[in-house]
């Protein structure tokens, strides 16, 4: 039978009735299902909605690919909107969003709401500027590291 969805919650039970080599296979099967799943469906999906709003990426404008380390991260990198030497000295901001699926992306996240600066000196520009989204929280950065 293909799995087409988890919970985090539905989960938490494997571990008090499976062993632990049962339920490392486990973990392994739903990564492996992960990686398939973003391969085949969701990367594919993502590019066409991009690519239907910036337009196909002729020159390298923008890019959707695969984390070559972590097969359930997608890398999106955006184009940018000023000429490449008016970034120097900012080497700490990447143009690139990234992506996370599996297991991470269920536990300690939250909503928050970004508003681009340009939206500060441009306000008739933007129709609606602020943007909500699910990010992780600090809370869980902490934890991993």
């Amino acid at each position: 039978m293909a799995r087409t969805g988890y919970s985090l919650a539905s989960n938490l039970t494997v571990r008090s009735r499976v062993a632990w080599p049962s339920a490392h296979r486990l973990v392994e099967e739903l990564v492996g299902d992960v990686e398939m799943h973003v391969a085949e469906k969701l990367l594919p999906a993502l590019r066409a909605a991009i690519g239907g709003h910036l337009g196909e990426p002729t020159k390298g404008e923008w890019s959707l690919k695969i984390n070559a380390g972590d097969l359930q991260t997608i890398n999106f990198h955006y184009p940018t909107a000023l000429a490449a030497e008016e970034y120097e000295g900012m080497a700490y901001i990447t143009r690139r969003v990234k992506l996370e699926f599996g297991a991470r992306g269920d536990p300690s996240t939250e909503q928050k709401t970004t508003r681009p600066y340009a939206a500060e000196d441009f306000p008739d520009f933007f129709e609606d500027p602020d943007s909500t989204v699910t990010v992780l929280s600090v809370r869980r950065t902490l934890w991993e590291r």
